[in-house]
């Protein structure tokens, strides 16, 4: 990636979309509560709605449950309207024996707020199993 200002908002975008997918980011309810809008809304992987309060408790109330390792790619940035993009990419979920299960494309609309840049919107849509080259280990 270059220093452009695109690449360099990429950058920064994927890094706070990926943050969501870390247990300690999802379990700490100030962070999530930073990261998303109010207002914000999700089409989850199961095609149901949910809303910032909803998607805040849920993600906190994970402490219970075991880690899930997120793998993603394919990050692609697209320019809405000044301070709004669009931030597609694929992912799945990581099992132990380092299989892929739950492939989904997923979408995040970001804005820049006095507070940062803030999801809005974000979907999870079921989508084909794909290969990933996983990084030995």
């Amino acid at each position: 990636m270059s220093d452009t200002p695109d690449a360099v908002l990429a950058a920064h975008l994927i890094e706070l979309e990926t943050a969501l997918h870390q247990p300690g980011v999802r379990q700490d309810h100030a962070r999530v509560a930073a990261l998303l809008a109010d207002g914000f809304a999700e089409i989850g992987y199961s095609g149901r709605m949910y809303d910032k309060a909803t998607t805040v408790a849920a993600l906190v109330a994970e402490k219970d449950a075991p880690a899930v390792s997120v793998y993603a790619d394919q990050f692609v940035l697209t320019l809405l309207a000044p301070g709004l993009v669009l931030l597609t990419y694929r992912s799945a979920t990581l099992e132990s024996d380092a299989t892929l299960i739950r492939h989904a494309l997923r979408s995040s609309v970001w804005r820049q707020t006095d507070a940062g840049w803030q999801i809005v919107f974000h979907q999870g849509t079921p989508a084909a199993p794909f290969q990933a080259d996983l990084p030995a280990g």
